[in-house]
């Protein structure tokens, strides 16, 4: 039984057009040495096992630790900390959309808890 809502790592964006897949979208609107490439590889290369041992079962699905690491690492390198911006970024800007891949946080309360209820792993 899965805890995470699911995700692809080339998943199509729900944006306006459809373009034949997401890593055609990807490489030619993120530049290859852009900086959410490189966020995304480092915490997608990173072992969030005792991260994800915590989450429960029951309840609705959540956001995988990753996306939500992705989001928050590339938020802060960038000047963004404010959870209600970071939701806001997720629907209006494409590289925000890439690292969450199309998810679009409606709670931001999600985003406040996340930091802190994950310092002892």
């Amino acid at each position: 039984m899965a805890k995470f809502k699911p995700f692809h790592e080339f998943q199509k964006p729900l944006i306006g057009f459809t373009p034949e897949s997401f890593l055609d979208y990807v490489e030619t609107v993120i530049p290859k040495d852009h900086l959410s490439r490189l966020v995304k590889e480092v915490i997608f290369s990173l072992d969030t096992e005792p991260i994800e041992a915590k989450y429960s079962f029951l309840g609705q699905h959540t956001y995988h630790p990753k996306l939500l690491l992705s989001l928050l690492f590339y938020g802060y390198a960038t000047g963004v900390r404010s959870s209600r911006k970071l939701a806001e970024r997720c629907i209006s800007d494409h590289t925000y959309i890439y690292l969450m891949q199309s998810y679009t946080p409606q709670r931001v309360s999600s985003m406040q808890e996340y930091p802190g209820s994950h310092l002892n792993c």
